[in-house]
């Protein structure tokens, strides 16, 4: 047994341990080039990340966009999702559909889907408005005034259909005797959806929003997938701009101390928002007697 756990508890303590250790103390050190080492700074990194706040609009740009994919996100994936898993729980006409449908981004690679869907929003669908309503149209991707909210539709199509796949699963464990006693009591789909499946699946649906608000500083946002570096600055999320920041052709030793300081910031103000919204749900949740 002993020997079956040392591989990943060394792996564990090596990678992650090892890593997330070192990362801490980078944020407190800097890159000298001329020596090909690091010293010993202090909080000089984090006193440049508080200036450049005051500074850079890349920053508070990409701390909003981070915000909004986070309540977009959170607003998609519990009314309408927990609509249509209750839709397709239910066995209703076309549920069968629905569910290839939506499950399709999930059995595919992300890379493959983004390549499809820019071809079909900036060459199929402008060719459609320009074949049947006779009007040219620019990209939805193409067009930089839009290309932002491209993006974001093509994340929540994603993330849309892992919901359902996880609230569809913890609704197939419903007691039926339980749905069948309110059916012969007469009561209603919408009755049985708020006071049935809806605190029989809380605990999937408090996870949804407590590991979102764990990941709004570590979200990509498949930015990279769609432009790799390229991305436009006004387009940034926090976790876009901290992979690119080490990351970039540009890039050097000399940024690790930088992007280790921006992490552990965002963790400092992740770790308590993550707890106090997971003791509101716990308070909030359904009672067992």
């Amino acid at each position: 047994y002993i020997v079956l756990l040392i591989v990943p508890v060394v792996q564990f303590c090596i990678f992650y341990i090892g890593i997330n250790v070192n990362s801490i103390l980078l944020a407190f050190k800097e890159y000298d080039t001329l020596n090909g080492s690091y010293t010993w700074v202090e909080f000089k990194n984090f006193s440049q990340i508080f200036y450049n706040f005051g500074l850079d609009d890349t920053i508070w740009s990409a701390l909003k966009n981070s915000i909004f994919i986070y309540f977009l996100s959170l607003l998609l994936s519990t009314i309408p999702a927990t609509i249509f898993s209750y839709y397709m729980y239910k066995k209703r006409l076309g549920s069968t559909l629905f569910r290839i449908v939506l499950f399709l981004p999930s059995i595919l690679p992300s890379i493959i889907l983004i390549v499809m869907y820019k071809q079909f929003v900036d060459i199929a669908l402008p060719g459609y408005v320009q074949e049947f309503l006779g009007k040219d149209m620019i990209g939805f991707y193409a067009n930089p005034e839009t290309q932002f909210q491209s993006i974001i539709f093509f994340n929540m199509w994603m993330g849309f259909g892992s919901s359902i796949l996880l609230y569809t699963g913890a609704m197939s464990k419903i007691d039926p005797s339980v749905t069948e006693a309110a059916q012969l009591d007469g009561v209603t789909p919408l009755q049985e959806y708020l006071h049935i499946v809806l605190p029989s699946i809380y605990g999937t649906l408090s996870t949804f929003i407590i590991t979102g608000v764990a990941e709004i500083f570590i979200n990509q946002a498949n930015l990279f997938s769609f432009n790799g570096v390229s991305t436009i600055t006004k387009n940034y999320t926090i976790g876009y701009m901290l992979f690119i920041k080490i990351n970039s052709p540009d890039s050097s030793l000399a940024d690790y101390p930088y992007a280790s300081a921006m992490g552990v910031l965002c963790t400092l103000v992740a770790v308590p928002i993550t707890y106090l919204v997971k003791l509101g749900l716990d308070k909030l949740g359904p009672k067992e007697e």
